[in-house]
């Protein structure tokens, strides 16, 4: 096909009789350029060969070591991928236990809160109780106060020796009576 191309501009060049440099160059040293198309494809094959080897063997190793790199990737990959997995594992563990205590926290203060009502609640009662019994017994010594001061002041004009008498002796005979109780107890 490139003789034939050749072959028609030459023709058509010599038809028309102008030359373009290149059908110069062809047509006044054909053979000198065939000579020297020859000898760069000689020569130019080898170390066009020779560079052409380089380069593929270049490329080969680059190739080498990209994959290496990535099997060196998907291994780093891997285990990146399984310490992200035990983290998670890990997280979910302290999340779970972290819950449970949180509960169990929970539940003790909640105990702990019913057993301090409870506690605050007897002792209020307690306290109500004792201050109940204080009032009680201070109206009592106030009220046997008063009326042991009645008594004196009333006692001498309605207490005569008789009567008088009767009371000692009935008083002797409430205690004899007490103390035959604790001897028999």
């Amino acid at each position: 096909m490139d003789t034939f191309f050749w072959g028609q501009l030459f023709l058509l060049a010599a038809e028309t009789k102008e030359l373009t440099p290149l059908e110069y160059i062809f047509e006044k040293n054909f053979i000198n350029t065939a000579i020297l198309f020859g000898a760069l494809f000689y020569f130019g094959r080898g170390l066009l060969a020779k560079i052409l080897g380089e380069r593929r063997s270049k490329i080969a190793e680059q190739l080498t070591e990209v994959e290496q790199r990535l099997k060196q990737a998907e291994q780093e990959l891997a285990i990146q991928k399984r310490n992200l997995a035990q983290a998670q594992n890990e997280a979910n563990l302290i999340r779970s236990r972290a819950q449970e205590s949180a509960k169990r926290v929970r539940e003790e203060i909640l105990t702990q809160i019913e057993v301090d009502i409870a506690r605050m609640r007897q002792d209020s009662q307690n306290e109500l109780t004792s201050e109940r019994d204080r009032v009680i017994a201070q109206l009592r010594r106030l009220t046997l106060e008063r009326t042991f001061q009645q008594v004196e002041t009333d006692l001498p004009g309605i207490l005569d020796s008789d009567l008088q008498a009767r009371l000692i002796d009935q008083g002797i005979y409430m205690l004899d009576q007490r103390l035959e109780l604790d001897r028999a107890g």
